[in-house]
């Protein structure tokens, strides 16, 4: 690294860690400089030696050095006393219910030891019982209070205004010495149109806006993140006076009831439209013309006439019968649409779209022609009305997998070399066409297809388009059909660096390049029964399995339970790994390889088997398919494959 003078004599005098991406930087920075407290801000901690070496512990995240023993009855004590800032948390999935309640006993079990703590927030009730004990009921409350308090859950669910609720919440406050020094704030879910918390000593906050509540609770509503959730019925233009006292870049409209002509603040960038119940077709009124990202997740019925001209992307996710009509979109570059069904773009205007994807959809309709179009995917959908007439000098690439009833205009089924009434695509479409594709009798992979429109795949490279807010946001590419009973048959090309070269059937490999400090797991899914849309690393979901980068581990199924340990292949700075997984169509068998050399392989019961990566923050990646020689060269594993084969 090179760092300029400035620079350096500044890393000197920082007290404070910088946010980092994992705690190999942390520990790379505690190595090299002074720094006296460290910030983990939620961040997993894997290393007990980071906890060891500092002053001072702010917003740590014990659970996993708690639950493989690093920190113990034996160290708690040490550790603990350097904490300032805690949260205390509870999870509502089952899988991970027993290891946060192990967390949990073991700090309260030594709440004696914090003795630095000037901040602690989390949940309602293990707050409520630390703080009792932490200030002997309340007879210490002005000696070992932290200064500042946060509760924002109950039992791991949102707060709500009830009986039993405000009981614990005054009682908290009996703990608080009068002397106006200490900072409680609590995090309510407004959803009670008469109910009002007030308190002298309480500070009280709210998650949504909407005006079907109490009109005092819109005052004191939280901006996450410069993000704003509305709720319900929503209002005129007078929700602008609210708004612009938080200046959001980011709207979130939540189960929407009805809603009126509103001029939307120019500020705001990014919409998201979640959740309806309608039934039958409804107009969605506010002005849009001043945002560029437009989400809608779980819409039905929905109909947006507004201009749209300043959007770049938009994303329909679980969507039905839906329509976009005589929408201006001049600024539009990409459409993706998953797992949505009857949408129509009738008389909308989109000179400069240039990427479409619709997958695992249904009943996509647009009327006006497409001329700008450059990249097209279409994946496991049918009736689709796409008017694309291909401009001069635009060079554009077409991909098609398990589509019927694609309706494309004359001009382009000419120039992919298809006749003028071809609709079905039961196979792999590519233009131009690859040579591999051409021999029937081998297998070649489909391509990997992004659900998300941050990440991008470009030919065997994938790069993060725009960078994730939360270190708990996951995106997910997946390559469809890497083991099917239908495909089993066909025989794969293996290139070796060599130059030997094997054909197997009903054996899938591919290799993974993984450089520096990339959060990621590689692994597959049941293709017939993951949700692809939910942010999630792979593994830790029911119906998938994921080899995983920062600690080396293969999760099956569960976040919490491990099959077996690796390498961690992603956590340090300059480092590059090669990841193989591979597929026995005859066994039922993913195997892995690491650096060339045969690791492990598991059994999985799925019938369709599709090979899937899935990303925090991460470093361009490259994968490898066979277009190159495999680094894999194990002439045994080989034969014992090819002999089972």
């Amino acid at each position: 690294m090179v760092i300029n003078k400035k620079c350096l004599s500044t890393l000197f005098a920082l007290k404070v860690n910088p946010l980092f991406r994992n705690d190999n930087d942390l520990c790379w920075l505690i190595n090299h400089f002074q720094i006296e407290t460290i910030d983990f801000s939620d961040m997993p901690i894997s290393s007990i030696e980071l906890l060891t070496k500092t002053k001072r512990i702010r917003n740590p995240n014990f659970y996993p050095i708690i639950k493989n023993g690093l920190l113990n009855e034996s160290n708690a004590s040490e550790i603990f006393e350097k904490v300032t800032h805690l949260k205390l948390y509870k999870r509502t999935e089952e899988d991970q219910m027993n290891e946060i309640e192990n967390m949990n006993n073991l700090i309260l079990k030594y709440y004696k030891s914090f003795v630095h703590l000037n901040y602690l927030e989390g949940d309602l009730e293990l707050v409520l019982y630390f703080l009792t004990r932490y200030t002997s009921y309340g007879r210490e409350k002005f000696i070992k209070i932290p200064s500042t308090l946060l509760i924002y859950s109950l039992n791991g669910n949102v707060i709500e205004l009830k009986k039993n609720n405000i009981e614990l919440i005054q009682k908290i406050e009996s703990l608080i010495p009068d002397n106006q020094i200490i900072n409680f704030y609590i995090i309510f879910d407004n959803n009670s149109k008469k109910e009002l918390f007030k308190s002298q000593v309480t500070n009280s906050w709210y998650r949504r806006i909407s005006y079907e509540l109490n009109e005092q609770w819109n005052k004191n509503v939280i901006c996450d993140g410069g993000c704003c959730i509305l709720f319900k019925r929503l209002i005129d233009n007078s929700m602008n006076e609210l708004l612009n006292k938080m200046y959001p870049k980011e709207l979130i409209f939540e189960e929407i009831t009805t809603t009126t002509k509103w001029d939307i603040p120019s500020y705001i960038t990014t919409i998201h439209i979640n959740y309806s119940s309608k039934t039958t077709h409804w107009k969605f009124k506010p002005t849009l013309r001043f945002i560029k990202e437009l989400f809608m997740n779980q819409i039905d019925f929905i109909i947006i006439s507004s201009s749209l001209e300043n959007l770049q992307q938009m994303l329909l996710c679980s969507c039905q019968e839906s329509t976009f009509q005589n929408c201006e979109m001049k600024s539009l570059k990409r459409i993706r649409i998953i797992n949505s069904f009857q949408l129509s773009f009738c008389k909308c205007s989109y000179s400069s779209l240039e990427e479409l994807t619709i997958i695992n959809s249904g009943g996509v309709h647009f009327t006006n022609l497409l001329m700008s179009l450059k990249k097209i995917e279409l994946v496991n959908s049918r009736r689709l009305t796409i008017p694309f007439e291909h401009e001069q000098n635009n060079t554009f690439t077409f991909y098609i997998e398990s589509c019927s009833e694609v309706h494309l205009s004359p001009s382009i089924l000419k120039l992919l070399n298809l006749r003028s009434n071809h609709h079905e695509f039961s196979n792999t479409f590519y233009f131009p066409p690859i040579k591999e594709y051409q021999n029937k009798h081998l297998f070649t992979f489909n391509k990997f297809i992004s659900f998300s429109n941050d990440i991008e795949v470009i030919e065997d490279s994938i790069r993060r388009i725009k960078d994730k807010n939360s270190m708990e946001e996951y995106d997910l590419i997946v390559s469809r059909d890497f083991g099917t009973f239908s495909n089993y048959y066909k025989k794969q090309m293996f290139s070796t660096i060599q130059g030997e070269v094997y054909y197997l059937k009903g054996i899938r490999y591919i290799e993974i390049t993984v450089v520096g400090n990339s959060w990621i797991s590689i692994g597959c899914i049941d293709e017939d029964n993951y949700e692809c849309t939910i942010s999630s690393q792979l593994g830790w979901l029911k119906n998938s399995i994921g080899f995983h980068s920062d600690d080396g581990k293969v999760y099956l199924e569960s976040t919490y339970k491990t099959i077996a340990q690796g390498l961690a292949y992603g956590n340090k700075v300059g480092q590059t790994n090669i990841i193989g997984i591979g597929y026995d169509c005859f066994n039922e068998e993913i195997f892995y390889t690491i650096n060339g050399c045969f690791w492990k392989k598991f059994k999985i019961p799925w019938r369709n088997v599709a090979v899937a990566i899935s990303f925090g923050r991460f470093h361009p990646i490259q994968i490898n398919s066979g277009r190159k020689p495999f680094l894999f060269d194990n002439r045994q594993i080989f034969s014992e494959l090819l002999y089972n084969s």
